[in-house]
Formats: structure tokens, sequence, C-alpha cells
């Protein structure tokens, strides 16, 4: 669903836990992606991403640095970081960073230069390669990130069922 969003000139910019919908069997389940409230076509998007009150669009524990910086022209490669972190909590049920007693200013440096927690210090039986996976989808640049969500996708189908 990411995929197709970003092959139509869609940004979801607000991807999390909480807009993902699981249903159907218990032996086939389906996810469908869910609320694009602040999806835009990322070629003609004019909205800044603060607001008056000077609120952010997004979630902050799932949220890019672009987003921060430069909410109006965020690209595909931010909902790449996005499902990263929302794989990321899905694991371990804690986010890339702690936010703990942090007002917004200080969430906001936080995302723009600190280092997400390596999440095999959370979950320690995690596959190094699966880690590996979500911490290059956590990549501060969005260069360094994956190059779209299908590519993010195949990384993960590709996993080998004996990593460490």
């Amino acid at each position: 669903g990411l995929q197709y969003a970003h092959e139509q000139g869609f940004v979801h910019r607000d991807l999390k836990p909480a807009n993902l919908l699981v249903g159907g069997e218990l032996s086939s389940p389906v996810c469908r992606l869910a609320d694009f409230g602040l999806a835009r076509k990322y070629h003609a998007s004019r909205v800044s991403g603060l607001t008056l009150l000077g609120d952010v669009g997004g979630t902050f524990q799932y949220m890019a640095p672009e987003q921060i910086t430069d909410f109006r022209h965020a690209q595909p490669a931010a909902d790449i970081y996005s499902a990263a972190a929302t794989l990321y909590h899905l694991l371990t049920a804690k986010y890339a960073f702690d936010f703990a007693q942090q007002e917004v200013p200080a969430r906001l440096k936080t995302i723009l230069s600190g280092s997400p927690i390596p999440i095999r210090t959370r979950r320690p039986e995690i596959p190094l390669e699966l880690a590996e996976i979500i911490h290059r989808g956590l990549c501060r640049k969005a260069a360094e990130r994956f190059s779209s969500a299908a590519e993010f996708r195949q990384a993960l189908s590709g996993l080998g069922g004996d990593s460490q």
C-alpha cells in the first residue's frame, strides 16, 4: 500500500501502528494502510508542517527528521523512516528514541540530532540482519535509507532464518 501511494505521488506523513489495520483470516492476515489525513502529493503540497500553535504535522515517535525541517517537501523517504520506526515499536513495544520527560523542543532536537537506541539493546534476540535493516530505515539522512518502500519490503522479505 505504501509503495502504491508513493507511485501515485503521495507521502503518507503519519505512518504508525495505529494507522495499520490488520484483518482477514488468522492463517492469512491482511494489513491495510489507513488515515491519509496528512498525506499530500509531494510535488504540490502547500502546507508547511507547523501550525500557528507550533505543533508539528505527524507523530513524534515515528517522524523523520525532514518532516521537522521541511514538512512541505517531505518525500517518500520520510515514510520509509516512519515504517522502520513502526517496525521497531512493534518488535520492542518501545520507541526508537527515549522521549521520556521531554518537552516538544527537546523531542525535536532528539529527532534531528540523536541516534536511535539500538534495537538489539531492547531485544537481543532480534536477528542482526533484521536490526540492520531497521536501522538503515531509521538513518537520519534520507539518502541513506532504502530508495523505496519496495526495496525496504524486499530487504525484509529476504531475511534468512538463521541470522544472529
